[in-house]
């Protein structure tokens, strides 16, 4: 059982950006519920919209990668083999992971250690073990 509690975080314009427990964990619950659901990734701007339709109206660009990199960090501690949820939120469009994915430090094997040359094959380890497996 993961314990969510408030995160304060920094955007790269420096502001700080606080994102609640509830947030992060109904962020946890649509992710679940989409997996359990779909069998493709979701947009970000999709999550976003989600997450404004259950209360949330402070989620915007700046925090939503936060919120879903805190996430699949909570589960990948929690999980084993460690699985990351993130990497099924894509880019709507390219259908490509944001940047800080691949800074992921926790778990058995953490996108941070992924090369890049092999980034491509690992993602698809990834969204697949994501929708696989019980989480």
């Amino acid at each position: 059982m993961i314990a969510w509690e408030t995160q304060e975080f920094v955007s790269k314009s420096g502001r700080r950006i606080i994102i609640d427990g509830v947030t992060l964990k109904d962020a946890y619950n649509i992710l679940n519920n989409w997996v359990k659901s779909n069998d493709q990734p979701i947009a970000y701007s999709v999550l976003m919209a989600k997450l404004k339709e259950n209360g949330h109206p402070k989620i915007y660009r700046g925090s939503i990668g936060h919120i879903v990199g805190h996430v699949s960090d909570q589960v990948s501690e929690v999980t084993n083999p460690s699985i990351y949820p993130s990497s099924i939120v894509v880019h709507k469009g390219t259908w490509n992971t944001g940047d800080e994915f691949w800074t992921l430090e926790g778990g058995t094997l953490p996108p941070n250690k992924v090369i890049k040359a092999n980034r491509k094959a690992q993602l698809s380890m990834y969204q697949n073990d994501v929708f696989k497996r019980t989480w």
